[in-house]
């Protein structure tokens, strides 16, 4: 018998062909999950679920309550002349501020920069938005987002103190204020100024 040389290779063509129709036509196993109700969990469990719930609600409040309150009479932050750095005291209120900006995301904040009446009103439109971007920056380092927070500068334009060539009125203008613009914050008044001759 003569064989060519294509005749192994139809041979397992053949074979193949036979295998894969076999693997086709064969019956699948019945794989459905029967559909029975899932268990409900007892009227205990059910309580101690909604237990639970109401606690971990009473404890997020009691958070941002905390947090709130750690900031409604901090809501300005002061600079020294021509800086834009922050001082330690400074570093705490924002701090502050991220706690509370992280306890609601729905909560936003416009940061205000100012700056004393020395020095051309650009340069001091300038000096203000360092000084919130400042901020900015570190509440963003904190862990708030982008959204919470728009940054203005005002610059000369909106001083505390009005007309006074004193270092003390200098001093309350060179600021950055945390002006909330939602939540129960939004609703409080400007802050007062301090006036001191320490900055």
């Amino acid at each position: 018998m003569k064989t060519t040389p294509n005749a192994g290779l139809n041979f397992a063509a053949t074979i193949l062909a036979a295998t894969a129709l076999a693997a086709c036509s064969s019956n699948p196993k019945n794989t459905s999950v029967s559909a029975e109700p899932a268990p409900t969990p007892s009227p205990a469990a059910q309580s101690s679920q909604q237990g639970f719930a109401l606690q971990e609600r009473e404890r997020l409040e009691a958070q941002q309550q905390e947090a709130r309150d750690a900031v409604a009479d901090q809501r300005v932050v002061y600079f020294e002349f021509d800086r834009a750095t922050l001082s330690p005291e400074a570093r705490q209120r924002v701090a502050a501020h991220a706690r509370y900006l992280l306890t609601d995301p729905e909560l936003r904040l416009r940061l205000e920069g100012h700056a004393d009446e020395r020095g051309t009103r650009e340069y001091n439109m300038a000096l203000g938005e360092r000084r919130a971007k400042v901020i900015e920056q570190a509440l963003r380092l904190q862990g708030v987002a982008p959204a919470q927070i728009a940054v203005v500068s005002y610059g000369e334009e909106k001083p505390v103190v009005v007309s006074a060539d004193d270092e003390q009125s200098y001093a309350a203008n060179r600021r950055v204020e945390f002006n909330f613009l939602s939540g129960e914050l939004a609703d409080l008044p400007a802050p007062e100024p301090v006036l001191t001759s320490a900055r």
